[in-house]
This record gives structure tokens, sequence and C-alpha cells, in this order.
């Protein structure tokens, strides 16, 4: 199969297209579902682990095959799996960092968690550009724990992450507000990090709630100080696949609306990269595998 790989870390041209063995399953008891792979999505998180910002250097963890998201056609299941059928189209969203199997390759084989179906409706180029960004978002927005009808600020609805909690959010009930005046937000979400962070967390009222996707951007006791009864809360993505769920089907009806800037061929994975990491670009890029 081909597949976008690294043999070590570096700029972009450290990817290169090359073969490698496809997956093997026995089909056994297994929960593991085969999926050759027609889209796949890039996300800031490839561009850190390409650049050596995120895993170790060590030689077992080469060749490396990056990627999150994706959607394409079930090969075959594990006869432990229920609900999945070989034909079927689905979205998948791997753990690449600490699992090792990315989506930048034409088969992969995932746990029946990460693989979930999706109704004719929805495209494979929106299944491939939601599952990272949406989960996040909506990991942001429940931590917050608002009610229907409070409101809550999102510092950059125009990216792939800040897009999706606005849409979720509205989903939900909660009002959208996108320039607050101070201490005037039920809940924020932080996007950006860094003055835009402290920006966002401003928008708080006392005792609201606030969430940040830029972990690095709070210490505790540092710039985000307790006397305002706000505790910050750092985002870390659990995905469930219940919650995968709820996003296939809010891309069924609408809801979830991912921007897509581009779909390159797999070969120009390079070329992908180098875009994500220019200034300016917010929407998705996708690489296309058939």
């Amino acid at each position: 199969m081909k597949a976008l790989i690294l043999n070590r870390y570096g700029d972009p041209d450290v990817l290169n297209l090359a073969d490698l063995p496809e997956p093997q399953t026995s089909g056994g008891d297994g929960d593991l579902v085969t999926v050759t792979i027609h889209i796949s999505g890039v996300n800031p998180i490839d561009i850190g682990v390409r650049a050596g910002g995120v895993l170790p250097d060590e030689p077992e963890r080469f060749p490396m095959v990056l990627g999150w998201d994706g959607a394409g056609i079930v090969d075959a299941v594990g006869s432990g799996v229920a609900g999945l059928s070989v034909g079927d189209r689905v979205m998948v969203l791997t753990k690449q960092p600490s699992s090792g199997i990315g989506t930048h390759q034409d088969v992969v084989a995932l746990p029946k968690a990460q693989v979930v179906k999706l109704p004719d409706s929805v495209t494979f180029e929106q299944a491939a550009a939601a599952p990272l960004a949406s989960i996040t978002a909506l990991n942001s927005v429940e931590a917050l724990g608002l009610r229907p009808g409070q409101t809550i600020h999102i510092n950059n609805v125009e990216g792939a992450v800040g897009r999706a909690a606005a849409q979720i959010a509205r989903a939900l009930g909660l009002k959208v507000v996108d320039d607050p005046a101070p201490a005037s937000m039920d809940g924020a979400i932080d996007v950006w990090g860094e003055e835009k962070a402290l920006a966002a967390f401003a928008t708080v009222k006392n005792s609201g709630a606030y969430a940040t996707t830029i972990p690095e951007w709070w210490k505790p006791g540092g710039q985000y100080q307790t006397a305002r009864g706000i505790t910050p809360i750092t985002i870390e993505n659990s995905p469930t696949e219940t919650d995968l769920e709820r996003i296939v089907a809010w891309l069924a009806d609408g809801s979830l609306d991912p921007k897509i800037e581009a779909v390159l061929p797999l070969a120009e994975g390079a070329k992908a990269h180098a875009m994500l990491a220019a200034p300016g670009l917010t929407h998705k890029l996708l690489l296309s595998h058939v």
C-alpha cells in the first residue's frame, strides 16, 4: 500500500511516498476494523510530530505514518465487531502519537471504537475534515458545564476547532457571542493562546467557566489568578465512540459544517504541511488517496 512516511524528524521535505505492507489482521475474536482510506486530514499536531516537538527521537518509531482523521470503506471486521460490515462507508479517528497508527496510508486497522458508520449524505471530505477538530471542540464546550441559553465566547471561530466549537455550542443550545464586553460571558474557550487567551479569559463573568486548547498558556498561579473564582480547564482529547457518532449526526443534519481549504494528492503531503504551517490558513487541508 502507499503511505506518506518520514524516516526522521525535520522540515516538510522529510515526508515521502513509499510502499508499506498492509496491516495484517486475523479476523478472529478481535475488535479490529480494517478500512481503505479514501481521504485523510492534516492537523497541526501532525506538524508538531513531524518537526520532532512531540515524540522522542527513537529509531523504532520510523518509518512513521502521521494522520488522525480519515474516511473510507470497511474491508474487513473482526468477529467481535458489531454494527459494521464490509463495504460500509466510515469515518475514523486514530490516536497517532500514542498508537503509531496514522491515516496517511491507504489501509488502517483500528479498534471498533475509533470507526463509525457514515450515512450517504455525508461525503468523505466532510468526514475526514471533522474528527479531531470536532472532538477537541466538543470536549471544550462540554468541559464548561454550561446550560442551554447561557452565553459562550470562542476567540477564533474561523479556525477548524473554533468553527466546530461555535457550531456544536449552538447545537447544544448555547448563545455564541463574537465580541463580548468584559466579564459578560458565562463561559469562554481559547483556541489561540498568548495575549488572545488572556483577552478571552477577561470576557468571563466572575465564577464563570473557561477552557483552553493551548495548555502551555496556563500555569497554576500564573496569569490566570483564582481571585475571580474561575478555574481554567486545559483540554485533553478523550474521544469516545458515542462522541464520534454525535459528530456524524451533526454532519448529517448540517449543524456541523467544516470548511475545507484544499484537497491535495497523498503524494503532496509535504506541500500540505508547508501550507498548514504558513500564516493565514484557517481551514482544513485534506489528502486524497484515490
